[in-house]
């Protein structure tokens, strides 16, 4: 059986692999699709190639710094006016003064990623409903 329902698809780029792939899990606890990139120059390529809900981007970036992505991907056909949100240890004044305006968030490393998660899901409108919770109440109710 098909469903009607398109899924919101989220772009995630971060060069640590056990912090993407935990962002990853957290995302997908709400039933979002993740595409991921570990370098600025790579999340460039996907973000020129398809249209994303959000992006969600470290500013330690191999490649292609942070603040050099969201300014490249802001001229993209795509994702010109995709929210961004940037999850990073990096988030000196001079970084987020310069991003203001093209970010719709900016979250300090570490965060609680659920946070995020959430904050993602809230903001495309993405049901609110996990998978988990949304399979425990199928199964209190039946």
């Amino acid at each position: 059986m098909l469903q009607n329902r398109s899924r919101h698809t989220i772009l995630v780029v971060e060069d640590e692999t056990d912090l993407l792939e935990l962002l990853v899990e957290a995302l997908r606890f709400y039933d979002l699709e993740v595409v991921t990139a570990k370098n600025g120059s790579e999340g460039l390529q996907k973000a020129n190639n398809q249209v994303f809900s959000m992006i969600i981007t470290d500013m330690a970036l191999p490649k292609i710094a942070g603040e050099t992505l969201v300014e490249l991907i802001r001229g993209t056909p795509f994702n010109g006016e995709t929210p961004i949100v940037v999850y990073s240890g990096h988030l000196d004044g001079p970084r987020v003064t310069k991003l203001r305006g093209q970010i719709l968030k900016a979250f300090t490393k570490p965060a609680n990623l659920q946070d995020i998660a959430q904050f993602v899901a809230e903001h495309i409108g993405a049901p609110l409903m996990s998978k988990v919770e949304a399979q425990k109440s199928s199964n209190e109710s039946s």
